[in-house]
């Protein structure tokens, strides 16, 4: 199975300032995931999420189309099957040998972030799923859209 980022919104940087305990935490606690991975990072008094789409024109919280991969054959977006964070599949009757990253890892980056989204797309053969993952205050739901 491949899967693809197809898109995602949510806010692109938030001021650190009223955030750092948040972010003391995160670093605290998901220092290993944090280096694994590059989904934030504190510059200049600014966390931005998503460092990799820094240069990308969008508006913050609109949603956001992920770059085309030139090496990817589908056309559906960035490929992310070797990446924790996006082998999110809670409630869903897909899974990848990844584990996903804890609920909690989840929740302070919207703590910090605010609210976000993002669709998956899950590519088995000839057959295609999509995935969306909202992470609000409330929770943590994932829904398959066929």
């Amino acid at each position: 199975m491949n899967v693809y980022l197809e898109n995602i919104c949510f806010n692109r940087s938030v001021p650190l300032s009223g955030k750092e305990e948040l972010w003391n935490e995160l670093n605290d606690k998901f220092k290993d995931e944090l280096e694994e991975e590059w989904i934030c990072e504190e510059k200049e008094g600014v966390l931005v999420f998503f460092p990799q789409f820094e240069q990308e024109e969008f508006e913050d919280y609109e949603e956001f189309e992920v770059p085309y991969d030139l090496f990817n054959e589908y056309g559906v977006g960035e490929e992310v099957t070797s990446s924790h964070f996006y082998s999110f599949s809670k409630g869903t009757n897909w899974s990848m040998e990844l584990d996903p990253r804890p609920d909690e890892f989840y929740h302070l980056l919207q703590k910090i972030f605010g609210d976000f989204w993002y669709g998956l797309v899950l590519v088995d053969d000839e057959d295609e799923t999509r995935l969306i993952i909202n992470v609000t205050e409330s929770g943590i739901k994932a829904e398959e859209n066929n």
